[in-house]
């Protein structure tokens, strides 16, 4: 999922589908009610590009110009992008995999059964609840918002990418809710298969798109160096924690 988020990114996939989801909050003219759709904008999007670091860098390049130009102080916008991935829940979680795995649940019917009841109340006081600390810190820093509210942001270029592009992000778990007891429950599929998938069509995609076939190949390997990263960091990160607690165990610290 990690090498398939960057790869959604280099195309200009996950940019359009920032951008086209993002156009409704432009209507509106409350900055702080501004704030609490774009948590739950982010939380949305959150389930598409489960990279966290890679979903954060995108807002920010994205949202947090519009956000800003509308209104909205620059620390309340942060504030809110660095919370997008603070409730991490859907398919494509690792967290959810495992939590599945260990409940004997397809990952599927645990996102929508067991995670969906819980998650969206949460993520809505969550919305509420920044709605309300945001005007308050930014009462007590009046000054520096005006201020910075007076300065021109320039927006980021935007992708280049078809608007049909968007529609590649949400590949991975439109393939495992379709492939589910939820809609075909004769049809399993597996999480990488359907990330798999996902990278084929999309590669037919770019193709048909730029017909060049050794540029579009050449771009697979950005899927490879980023799956690297994430096995360099986030397993590594695991493989520490494990040590840590078996050596807490072995001289008997938790008992």
């Amino acid at each position: 999922m990690g090498g398939f988020a960057t790869y959604m990114s280099a195309i200009g996939g996950s940019q359009v589908l920032v951008r086209v989801t993002s156009r409704p909050l432009q209507r509106l003219n409350s900055p702080y009610l501004l704030l609490g759709l774009a948590l739950l904008l982010g939380q949305f999007l959150s389930l598409f590009i489960s990279s966290a670091t890679g979903l954060g860098l995108l807002l920010m390049a994205t949202l947090y110009p519009l956000l800003t130009r509308l209104g909205c102080s620059r620390a309340a916008v942060a504030a809110v992008i660095a919370s997008t991935c603070a409730v991490e829940f859907g398919p494509g979680s690792g967290n959810s995999v495992l939590a599945a795995k260990t409940a004997g649940i397809e990952v599927v019917n645990y996102f929508v059964q067991d995670q969906l009841p819980i998650v969206v109340p949460v993520i809505l006081f969550i919305a509420l609840l920044h709605i309300v600390v945001q005007r308050f810190f930014d009462r007590r820093e009046s000054g520096d918002n005006a201020a910075q509210q007076m300065q021109t942001l320039t927006a980021t270029d935007e992708a280049d990418a078809p608007i049909a592009w968007l529609f590649l992000p949400m590949l991975p778990l439109v393939l495992m809710l379709v492939c589910s007891d939820l809609v075909f429950s004769s049809l399993k599929i597996t999480l990488d298969t359907a990330v798999l998938i996902s990278l084929a069509i999309t590669l037919v995609c770019e193709y048909c798109r730029h017909r060049k076939a050794r540029e579009v190949m050449a771009g697979v390997q950005k899927v490879f160096d980023s799956m690297g990263s994430v096995f360099a960091t986030v397993v590594t990160l695991i493989i520490a924690g494990e040590v840590f607690s078996a050596g807490l165990k072995a001289i008997g610290a938790v008992d």
